[in-house]
């Protein structure tokens, strides 16, 4: 058997086996961009604000290391920006 060889083929993205892997939009943001994410009953702000900071961080390792995000406690939730 002969096998054609391609060129120019991307590679698919692995996909995540978590389903609460990258909910937020990062990759839709653009710098200044930002979201807001309302406080949850069930979860404590600091936990909030650590699940979305690792959440970003886990987004630039593998999609783009130049984006960076800042996350930050406001009044009533959470909010996140692309600030690079």
């Amino acid at each position: 058997m002969t096998y054609e060889i391609d060129k120019d083929v991307p590679v698919p993205m692995k996909k995540r086996t978590s389903s609460r892997a990258y909910r937020f939009p990062f990759a839709l943001m653009e710098v200044g961009d930002s979201f807001f994410v309302p406080n949850n009953p069930q979860i404590s702000p600091k936990q909030a604000l650590q699940h979305m900071t690792s959440s970003s961080y886990s987004w630039r390792k593998y999609h783009n290391a130049d984006a960076q995000f800042s996350c930050r406690t406001v009044d009533g939730g959470l909010r996140c920006w692309r600030v690079a």
